[in-house]
């Protein structure tokens, strides 16, 4: 695996892995290829096919068991992270982004590392994984206007659309 400087994770339905892949559609054109990374599970394994460049590197975990969820998460993601040290995350929900977020962040406090995280949410109201995420997130990138954004908060609407917006920010 070359050097990592972005890492895109989605899992647990179509709904968080499909604004994913486009992203990472979108992305693979203005950075190279090699150096983007996808984290998923199984659920995302059956849109692969939807990422246009063969040269994305991907993780595919198994998450039926949680213990050893967690455990494969923490070894396959902890050897990008002590061999990467400016990485930009970006975590489009489900349950499997809070973990590699989290464990970003402990590698940003102990280890010296200068990961950046964001999240995006698509829908009107954060999911569960999201409004955890949102506590250690640079930014939150949002689909839809609020009266009251946040400080973190910044509206790019739908990204298929606007992207230009969205990737400005990271």
């Amino acid at each position: 695996m070359k050097k990592i400087k972005y890492i895109v994770i989605a899992g647990s339905s179509g709904g968080h892995i499909l604004p994913a892949l486009a992203y990472i559609n979108k992305l693979s054109l203005i950075s190279d290829p090699n150096n983007i990374l996808f984290i998923t599970n199984e659920i995302g394994k059956k849109y692969l096919e939807k990422i246009e460049s063969k040269k994305i590197n991907k993780i595919i975990l198994n998450s039926k068991n949680k213990f050893f969820f967690i455990l494969n998460i923490f070894l396959k993601v902890s050897f990008v992270f002590l061999t990467n040290r400016k990485i930009n995350l970006i975590g489009f929900g489900g349950f499997i982004t809070t973990p590699i977020l989290i464990i970003s962040k402990l590698f940003n406090i102990f280890l010296l590392s200068f990961n950046k995280i964001y999240i995006h949410e698509q829908n009107v109201i954060y999911g569960l994984a999201n409004k955890i995420n949102y506590l250690i997130a640079k930014n939150a990138f949002i689909s839809f206007p609020k009266e009251n954004m946040r400080s973190k908060e910044i509206l790019v609407g739908n990204f298929f659309i606007n992207s230009n917006k969205f990737r400005e920010k990271l």
